[in-house]
């Protein structure tokens, strides 16, 4: 069965000493492949150790609320990438980026590989790349 629903969480986690939720975020990216957004974007204390992680269900694209989203938008596909039906990913992720108001960001990989598998192509270096200076902008 498909999710329906999204499902948000804010984690606590015990930070090492002198470390903020921004470090732990970018270390578990580049260990992992798995972005969560770190607390001190919703005003929690860098210091504090909380972090979101979202899971979200596909939506058709009339309910989609990306219209509607504050703040700075990164949308990352590859090229080729394709959804369970064999159909590209792109013009959808595209459509939505240009629904999205500003700022956003649109990066497009070559390739085929879907979500955290991105990390694991020839493109994984470029991507983190990418998501790093993004996170680092004002």
């Amino acid at each position: 069965m498909a999710p329906t629903a999204g499902f948000y969480a804010m984690p606590k986690i015990a930070l090492p000493p002198g470390k903020t939720d921004e470090d732990f975020v970018l270390a578990l990216l580049r260990a992992t492949g798995v972005l969560c957004v770190y607390g001190s974007g919703f005003n929690m204390p860098a210091a504090d150790g909380f972090l979101r992680i979202v899971f979200l269900a596909s939506w058709p694209e009339r309910h989609s609320p990306v219209g509607r989203l504050k703040g700075r938008k990164l949308f990352i596909t590859a090229r080729d990438d394709r959804d369970g039906t064999g159909a590209l990913r792109l013009p959808n992720i595209r459509a939505a980026f240009e629904r999205a108001p500003e700022p956003k960001r649109l990066v497009v990989l070559d390739g085929s590989a879907h979500a955290q598998f991105l990390f694991e192509t020839g493109q994984g270096e470029r991507l983190l790349r990418d998501i790093e200076k993004f996170l680092s902008e004002p």
